[in-house]
């Protein structure tokens, strides 16, 4: 896809960093910069696919845990007080975004049982794991833009202690969480680099 424009932004902490990837005659110019350090930028062009892809796939982090699998297998989450971790139920409904505010409150303060109380309003069976680790904070965001012409498109992940996690809102307003293994965010970078800097033919043998 001629003249597209790839950016992939991480942020840990107070650390961000920014690769931008354009194709050229060469192969891939890769910008490389470190947002609000005096640094100039670092500018490499690739010749090879994977080495474009070992560059993209290195602002991935491995979660601060264990890392769990995308199908749910791994160490349980962390949850307030006595109150256990979510299972499949809740983590289909998703949660309404208006609640999201007071339950992680309640997570943070460590008050179990009104946040059993709260949990029975709201409508939800348990907690769900994403929202007992994210009332704490992320430890990352990931964010990859594209363009191409009048194209646009955007992926975003977030970071949290033991897994990445992909959130989404849906038509009634409620929150819900894929949870991804690095390998799965990987992936998602690899198919946008495939996707938009590559022609089909190259792509499909990428």
């Amino acid at each position: 896809m001629s003249g597209a424009t790839l950016s992939v932004t991480a942020q840990y902490g107070e650390l961000r960093e920014r690769a931008t990837v354009v194709r050229t005659g060469g192969g891939f110019e890769v910008t490389s910069e470190h947002i609000g350090s005096a640094a100039p930028p670092r500018c490499i062009v690739h010749r090879k696919v994977a080495s474009l892809l070992d560059a993209v796939h290195g602002l991935v982090r491995r979660p601060a845990v264990p890392e769990t699998t995308s199908d749910g297998a791994g160490p349980p989450y962390a949850a307030a007080g006595d109150v256990s971790t979510a299972g499949a139920a809740s983590a289909a409904s998703g949660v309404a975004v208006e609640d999201v505010p007071l339950l992680t409150s309640l997570v943070r303060r460590g008050a179990a049982d009104e946040l059993a109380e709260a949990l029975r309003v709201c409508g939800l069976p348990v907690l769900p794991p994403w929202l007992a680790e994210a009332a704490f904070g992320l430890d990352g965001v990931l964010s990859c833009e594209v363009s191409a012409g009048d194209r646009h498109g955007r992926i975003d992940v977030q970071l949290l202690r033991s897994t990445w996690v992909r959130l989404r809102l849906d038509r009634e307003h409620r929150v819900h969480a894929e949870r991804l293994a690095v390998a799965d965010v990987r992936r998602l970078l690899t198919s946008a680099c495939t996707t938009w800097l590559l022609p089909a033919t190259v792509g499909a043998a990428a």
